[in-house]
């Protein structure tokens, strides 16, 4: 069977430095079901639609299926994609996932996609690919959408495959050197990658779209430490950007892993975003020891009542003496902010700016987006702040940078002058850290 993954194209400022992990893992089950995989990365090439175009005009009646992955910033993007694949290919599926999925009875109705997957992709795809192969119905894969007809259908739900036996990512389909040398958050001299200990996360932020779910999952540091090793071998890396949501969530598995890193003489440096509650003097220690150089926190507040407002259960307290202890290590600390959420004012705008100079740490706050999937766009919905049709969720392809709609009580111009303010008085600037 021949498949096409792509890497859908985001519209943003920021750089395509993070290699679409998603779509590594999906070809690496592929490729031990013995398909033929090739990889479109719109993303990381910047392609025009003519390239994508004559792409498929010469290779698009070679495929089965298409496997589309994507925020739900490229729903536009999607839509016409899959509409174009049609043109080149009747037969082939089209299928779409990642955060997409949460328009997913949107695009089944608006699009030619055929299928959306819901939730992890690696046991779908596998049992996609056994469907396809067998001329089996849609319905005995677990975990989708699809269309049968003017009907949407909505398949049983299925618990995701044990993340340890997912096979490591194939690298291969991908440019990784052109990954490796890109900076994701921080500047490092060597060449990095990106990579995930667990999966999912189980608070629940207003604001945030639990990718992975509420129950969280981690993988064995045996199969942690041999995908490191496999890295630096195959691709010299000496930096790696752990992605995970919450990379201290099981401090057992953290500390289990600095110490093997440390046991076995890894020589890496490593950045993670971290839970300011779920820390302490000992294991912040025994992180830089191993190579964290970098510790993000998701802090979004220096409002105690903000805080509150947007469940994250924390304090401000709290998270101050979590910075302090982190430097203490020896670590240098960034932080993300929202500013806008509902309920802001300037007077706790101006909170979270003396909180950033009090404690010397600020990276230019975003605006809240109300992404499908999250409290935030319940509330929205529910206050008829915002509509849930497909005229909204087009609107979401904008920059994050850009105030897309504004929650508060403050006029849209002196909100966005707010923000510029904080990004001119306390946008950061971090040293380079290399071996």
């Amino acid at each position: 069977m021949n498949i096409l993954l792509i890497n859908l194209p985001i519209n943003t400022s920021y750089p395509p430095s993070v290699y679409p992990m998603g779509l590594g893992y999906l070809g690496a089950i592929l490729i031990k079901k013995q398909c033929h995989v090739d990889v479109l990365d719109i993303r990381l090439n910047n392609y025009d639609q003519k390239f994508v175009l004559d792409y498929l005009k010469t290779h698009g009646a070679e495929y089965d299926l298409f496997a589309m992955s994507g925020m739900v910033t490229t729903y536009k993007y999607a839509k016409w994609l899959s509409s174009q694949i049609r043109e080149y290919s009747k037969k082939a599926v089209i299928c779409v996932g990642g955060s997409i999925s949460t328009a997913g009875e949107l695009i089944l109705k608006n699009s030619e996609t055929n299928i959306v997957c819901l939730g992890e992709g690696e046991k779908v795809i596998s049992d996609l690919v056994d469907a396809l192969h067998s001329n089996k119905s849609f319905e005995c894969v677990a975990n989708i959408l699809f269309r049968d007809g003017n009907n949407i259908v909505q398949t049983k739900h299925e618990p995701p495959m044990d993340i340890d036996l997912i096979p490591m990512p194939a690298w291969g389909l991908f440019d990784m050197h052109r990954y490796a040398s890109m900076s994701f958050m921080v500047p490092v001299k060597t060449p990095k990658i990106t990579m995930l200990i667990e999966r999912g996360c189980p608070f629940e932020c207003t604001f945030c779209y639990r990718n992975f779910g509420r129950k969280m999952r981690c993988r064995s540091v045996d199969n942690i430490i041999e995908e490191i090793k496999i890295v630096i071998d195959r691709f010299g890396i000496g930096h790696i950007d752990f992605l995970d949501e919450i990379f201290n969530g099981n401090v057992k598995q953290v500390k289990e892993l600095c110490s093997r890193i440390i046991a076995e003489k890894i020589n890496i440096t490593w950045r993670c975003i971290g839970r300011t509650n779920l820390l302490d003097k000992e294991i912040l220690q025994l992180m830089f020891e191993a190579g964290c150089k970098w510790i993000g926190y998701g802090i979004e507040s220096g409002s105690q009542e903000m805080l509150n407002k947007m469940n994250k259960k924390q304090k401000v307290a709290d998270i101050e003496e979590s910075i302090k202890l982190s430097r203490k290590a020896g670590m240098i600390v960034t932080g993300t902010f929202i500013i806008g959420m509902p309920g802001e004012t300037e007077t706790t705008i101006e909170d979270t700016r003396q909180f950033c100079i009090r404690n010397e740490i600020f990276n230019k706050p975003f605006f809240p987006i109300p992404y499908p999937g999250t409290l935030l766009y319940e509330y929205c919905r529910e206050n008829n702040i915002i509509t849930g049709d497909e005229k909204y969720i087009l609107s979401l392809e904008k920059d994050i940078a850009e105030l897309l709609v504004n929650l508060t009580e403050i006029s849209d111009s002196r909100l966005v002058e707010i923000r510029n303010k904080l990004n001119d008085e306390l946008s950061p600037k971090y040293p380079l850290w290399g071996h």
